[in-house]
């Protein structure tokens, strides 16, 4: 059985807490077109400083009711979508996420796809205004000073 004085009681390293927190939004507009097999890309992108920090993200969509801890990704809803020549439907999703775009940089997305719907087909999603809110909190390195 481990003793109770074979614990390190002391140490000169910082715990691993919280070290710095930030803000991302990205508005979505209230009305998408989308072209026959394409995308339509909304992105924010914000700088963490701390090169390859170890994060927890928190996401809120305006449409929603407060933030989803931890998440990387969050549904975004339109009212209602039509595909030219097809005809009109309710309810459009996909999602929004946040990702590291590279060691300093994480990006929050929402892509609206169009890639498998009729072909020559316009994709129109309307209803979407909404906006996504991404918490970064970034942790400090218990083994630095």
């Amino acid at each position: 059985m481990t003793k109770p004085s074979n614990f390190i009681k002391n140490s000169d390293y910082k715990s691993p807490g919280n070290d710095d927190e930030k803000t991302i939004s990205l508005t979505i507009p209230a009305t998408i077109f989308v072209n026959a097999g394409g995308q339509v890309e909304y992105h924010s992108d914000l700088a963490i400083g701390k090169r390859n920090a170890p994060m927890i993200t928190q996401l809120s969509n305006s449409k929603g009711s407060g933030f989803i801890a931890p998440a990387s990704c969050i549904t975004v809803l339109g009212d209602s979508f039509t595909w030219s020549g097809v005809g009109t439907y309710p309810e459009w999703w996909t999602s929004a996420y946040i990702y590291r775009l590279n060691p300093t940089t994480v990006r929050l997305q929402c892509i609206f796809d169009n890639s498998d719907g009729p072909p020559g087909s316009t994709l129109t999603v309307t209803g979407a205004a909404q906006t996504i809110t991404a918490k970064i909190k970034t942790l400090q390195d218990p083994f630095s000073n």
